[in-house]
């Protein structure tokens, strides 16, 4: 900006516009994961005939990037993104991120007591588990919004199993213990049945992310990180245009030219 005669920002204050914006932008990629999620729900209420299992249900893909480049033997990133995207429609339903530093702790340490501040240090395990770990909860969260998908859960004392005799639930510790038996091998090669679905859309976010949050500088000790991540989720769902939708909740002016850059990129990448 100064090469332009343009005065330049003080870093201070560009961080504090960035903690204004952030709780903007992850706002309006949380509505973003929201929308797409309802569109992987849609084809479930909609009653048509298909021979396959893939298209009746609900299918995502799960993977986990890290900040820092792993030597294939070690893994001690200070922070870790995991992505849940749909399988249909091939946007992040959802996604969760695990950070072991605070630069606001880490300054104080040994100085004396942690001035009340908003820590994002959310993890203390190791940087391996934090796939798991996302996993779950996002397996969990999507759990809970989604119980209707289940009739069972919706009336389970007037729900009758359509595969089943008279529709009524099998019964029989006998037939527990058999049934047990028979899933254990399943459990012990679930690794060999396990579909082999193309992981390329969550690389791809993956890639997304590396852009925003480049691996070769620091961003795991303070809240740049989830803002340059929501920005790479909105971008992924909806494309350049989650711009316009942030200045609206800004009370902005969306802009002329943005909306005809966004639509120009949208063009390009649907070719």
């Amino acid at each position: 900006m100064s090469a332009m005669e343009v005065p330049s920002l003080h870093h201070k204050t560009m961080k504090g516009i960035e903690r204004k914006v952030g709780k903007h932008v992850r706002a309006v990629a949380k509505e973003s994961c929201t929308e797409a999620l309802q569109q992987e729900r849609l084809p479930l209420y909609v009653k048509q005939e298909t021979t396959s299992d893939q298209t009746a249900k609900g299918q995502f893909k799960y993977d986990m990037g890290w900040q820092k480049r792993g030597s294939g033997r070690s893994y001690d990133s200070k922070s870790g993104v995991g992505t849940l995207i749909g399988n249909r429609a091939g946007k992040v339903c959802a996604y969760g991120a695990r950070i072991k530093d605070c630069k606001t702790c880490n300054y104080h340490k040994g100085k004396g007591p942690v001035p009340k501040h908003q820590c994002f240090k959310n993890w203390n395990g190791s940087s391996k588990a934090m796939e798991a770990d996302v996993g779950g909860e996002l397996v969990e969260e999507f759990e809970k919004e989604n119980v209707n998908w289940c009739g069972y859960h919706q009336g389970q004392q007037s729900y009758k199993h359509k595969g089943l005799p008279y529709g009524r639930p099998l019964t029989g510790d006998s037939l527990r213990e058999d049934m047990d038996a028979i899933f254990r091998v399943f459990i012990a090669n679930s690794d060999k049945i396990a579909p082999g679905g193309s992981t390329k859309d969550v690389e791809s976010f993956n890639n997304m992310v590396a852009t925003k949050a480049p691996k070769r500088m620091y961003l795991s000790s303070s809240d740049s990180l989830l803002n340059r991540v929501a920005c790479a989720v909105a971008q992924k769902n909806d494309g350049h245009s989650y711009i316009n939708t942030l200045n609206n909740s800004l009370c902005m002016s969306p802009g002329r030219l943005m909306a005809e850059r966004a639509e120009l990129k949208r063009r390009r990448s649907a070719k």
